[in-house]
């Protein structure tokens, strides 16, 4: 299996380095736009998405089947990248790191003795090189695609890993610069199936379930081991914590007050719903 899904990656990549594509230039005095054009459905896919500094923007749009990403300097109206990704690799979502790299989750197709399947993988692509490359574990579950963190200078992510279907996800750090192929592992915890980092790309909260219950673990700061903090049963109502976490970004931290609010719908499973500060 871990052959079949390293060779649909190397195709992933492939499709993603593919040369870029001019645009046609805009005419001079463009026709008025028919009014049937807006009955009909757009090309664009995903919301834009503005680069950290405001100066890009990139986008997707689907025409014919095929999707492609652009990247457009905003001040100047130029197209600085166009990616093309063909029609057999799906795009997932795609998110800014720093100003010159954007994260791809990318839906990769594979095919095995009992049938093909996509699989979900991440990729970078630099905008300075114009290079695109893998992230992530090569043996690992479906999934591989799920970001926690984005480090703001785009040097790194943290990735939430499942080897396989049955195990839990484990945190793993993969920088961005196409070198590293190995990872770091950073949190792993039995019964922990989701995890959260704060803005600094601290794990500070894991859910999980234990006989029936959902579970809450929980930390304030990256030096400390983390502790269980709620258990909720499928029968209790929403439940609400008050939690004192250090806020980063001072050389004095300060304290504030959390509420994190978890909330099911009927017959569902407890998942965190909302976090608020009380002061």
């Amino acid at each position: 299996m871990a052959g079949w899904v390293w060779r649909s990656v190397l195709c992933a990549v492939a499709g993603v380095l593919a040369a870029s594509i001019a645009l046609p230039a805009a005419a001079a005095d463009a026709p008025p736009i028919p009014t049937s054009v807006f009955a009909t459905r757009s090309p664009f896919g995903d919301e834009p998405r503005l680069s950290p500094d405001g100066k890009r923007m990139a986008y997707s749009v689907v025409k014919n089947g095929e999707t492609w990403l652009g990247v457009i300097e905003i001040d100047s109206g130029k197209v600085v990248r166009r990616l093309p990704l063909g029609k057999e690799i799906g795009l997932r979502w795609f998110s800014w790191a720093g100003r010159e790299r954007l994260l791809l989750g990318l839906a990769v197709p594979f095919n095995t003795a009992w049938g093909e399947g996509r699989l979900a993988r991440l990729f970078v692509t630099d905008l300075a090189t114009l290079q695109s490359y893998y992230v992530g574990p090569k043996a690992q579950g479906a999934y591989g695609d799920n970001v926690i963190f984005t480090d703001p200078a785009g040097q790194f992510v943290l990735l939430s890993i499942q080897r396989d279907l049955y195990g839990e996800p484990q945190v793993w750090r993969f920088g961005l610069d196409g070198k590293d192929t190995k990872g770091q592992r950073i949190e792993a915890k039995t019964g922990v199936w989701q995890w959260m980092t704060d803005d600094r790309g601290v794990v500070r909260l894991g859910l999980g379930y234990s006989n029936g219950r959902a579970t809450v673990w929980y930390r304030k700061a990256a030096d400390e081991p983390l502790r269980l903090v709620a258990r909720i049963h499928p029968d209790d109502k929403d439940e609400l914590w008050e939690m004192v976490r250090l806020i980063s970004g001072s050389d004095t931290p300060v304290e504030a007050t959390e509420v994190w609010t978890f909330a099911r719908q009927r017959g569902g499973n407890w998942e965190l719903s909302a976090i608020q500060q009380t002061n």
